[in-house]
């Protein structure tokens, strides 16, 4: 996911789109060749290719991710305890903005 305030992207939305379509040639990467994309994640986090490839194969990679996954991510970020967050709903509409 990607993500820049409101103000950024009023004030520089042809970087914000080249950002876009930078992402989007990653995630078609990814997809297109996985064994470098794990060698990639390893050379970065320095976990183990083994992780690395689980976890790339535990992503789902979409252009247009649906608002209730992310709903239902940040709600299960709230549970688990690793945000504080007391209205996920309202907090997720006041970051949604539709890319220039």
């Amino acid at each position: 996911m990607l993500a820049v305030s409101r103000a950024f992207m009023e004030k520089h939305p042809s970087s914000v789109s080249a950002l876009r379509r930078a992402h989007l040639r990653s995630l078609a990467y990814i997809t297109n060749h996985p064994e470098e994309a794990v060698a990639i994640g390893v050379q970065y986090t320095a976990m183990e290719s083994a992780v690395v490839s689980l976890a790339l194969r535990h992503i789902q990679f979409d252009e247009d991710l649906p608002v209730t996954r992310v709903l239902d991510y940040a709600v299960t970020l709230n549970k688990l305890g690793y945000t504080a967050i007391n209205d996920p709903q309202s907090f997720l509409q006041s970051l949604l903005v539709t890319s220039p």
